[in-house]
């Protein structure tokens, strides 16, 4: 469907590309503008319908770029330490927010498309993702210590209230500082000890004494 793009010199597209997540990532969808596009990447608005029949097309090549993009940067992020669930939803909570850091725009994107009522995107990307969601939760549930969890605990309900506690957390941090490189390491242990204070309130509730 994208041969002609996918054929271009990697500078040129990359532009292209970068071009376009500025615009979609601060505006959305209905709003982003093609004439803003093609102004930015210096091309014509005849070329870049050529490369993409549609806006919704450009739209759709650029939500599956972003998605590729931060699914294999977290799968590369991914280094378990421990078996205690707490612990590998904190190690979770860092690398996506290396990754939120790195690309907030992309994050943006992908975090506006669940958001959106375009649910022929959002059912494509289940579809296509499927194995690769798969793979990433493959890698983050094994070899946790479910033992430690009391009988009759529902962990998808733990899950629930551990990842609204993450995203919250990290979203308010990463507005606190700056997306500068060399803050990372200081925003992951910021993010860390507030984690440790919410985690350690909910093993009291779920672990076995």
């Amino acid at each position: 469907m994208y041969s002609v793009f996918e054929n271009l010199p990697e500078e040129k597209k990359q532009n292209i590309i970068k071009c376009a997540l500025k615009e979609f990532a601060d505006k959305g969808y209905e709003q982003a503008s093609t004439n803003a596009i093609v102004k930015e990447a210096g091309i014509s608005k005849g070329i870049l319908f050529h490369y993409f029949k549609t806006k919704r097309d450009l739209y759709r090549y650029v939500i599956f770029y972003c998605i590729d993009l931060m699914y294999t940067q977290m799968l590369d992020y991914l280094e378990f330490s421990s078996d205690d669930y707490f612990e590998r939803m904190l190690e979770v909570s860092a690398a996506k927010m290396k990754v939120q850091m790195k690309y907030p725009e992309i994050y943006t994107i992908v975090v506006n498309i669940f958001k959106s009522s375009q649910q022929d995107i959002i059912k494509e990307i289940y579809e296509k993702y499927a194995p690769l969601i798969t793979q990433y939760y493959a890698k983050v549930n094994t070899g946790i210590a479910m033992s430690k969890f009391k009988e009759g605990v529902d962990i998808g309900r733990v899950n629930e209230i551990v990842t609204w506690i993450a995203e919250g957390m990290g979203n308010k941090i990463i507005k606190e500082v700056s997306n500068k490189a060399e803050d990372i390491e200081e925003t992951r242990k910021i993010l860390e000890d507030e984690f440790r204070i919410y985690a350690d309130m909910l093993k009291k509730g779920v672990y076995r004494e």
